[in-house]
């Protein structure tokens, strides 16, 4: 056994070279990997100008049977907020408390809100309750085909956008603390007489 040892060893260094030799012409020969792309937000200015695009032609009606048609409203209200939102998403309805307080800060005469609701069973009636529930100071309109969703380009809840005379001020696709200094700021600049 021990005579046989150097020479086992011998064939096992040797098909291990060979092995190793094999794979390495392999992966030469190989067409090179093409990098991996990674899917990102769109930059903020190309998210921006599809919502002022969709904000031109957004044309609507409440669960009230209010008319919403976003393009009359720039010359109505400084300030038009829509708000994405759904009974099933608990940010969406911590969001309402400081809607409703922001609203009550500027008057409703300075900024108008409209909500677009994305439940898909039983909307009117989910959304009647969660106005009732949270005493909400403005209308929501049903999307339960995500045709608003979609038009957007929403993939998020919730998701705030919110627009001074048609143009995008402010936009964020998670919980939004309406109250929070910087955005009262931004409200605060594009309510301003300068504008």
């Amino acid at each position: 056994m021990k005579k046989m040892l150097p020479w086992l060893l011998s064939v096992i260094l040797v098909c291990s070279a060979f092995a190793i030799r094999s794979l390495n012409n392999k992966n030469k020969n190989a067409s090179p990997k093409a990098p991996e792309v990674v899917a990102k937000e769109p930059a903020p200015n190309l998210q921006h100008k599809l919502y002022e695009d969709v904000y031109g032609t957004f044309s609507d009606q409440t669960t009230r049977k209010t008319k919403v048609l976003l393009s009359e409203l720039k010359d109505k209200y400084p300030i038009v907020i829509v708000n994405f939102w759904a009974s099933w998403c608990t940010p969406c309805l911590k969001e309402f408390k400081g809607l409703n307080q922001l609203i009550s800060k500027y008057g409703k005469d300075k900024i108008f809100v409209v909500g677009i609701n994305q439940d898909t069973e039983n909307p009117l009636k989910e959304i009647a309750a969660m106005e009732k529930k949270f005493d909400l100071q403005f209308e929501s309109i049903s999307d339960a085909s995500n045709r608003y969703q979609n038009q957007f380009g929403i993939n998020a809840l919730p998701t705030t956008i919110i627009f001074s005379k048609g143009k995008v001020i402010y936009a964020n696709y998670e919980y939004t603390d309406f109250l929070e200094k910087s955005l009262l700021a931004k409200i605060d600049l594009a309510l301003s007489p300068a504008k």
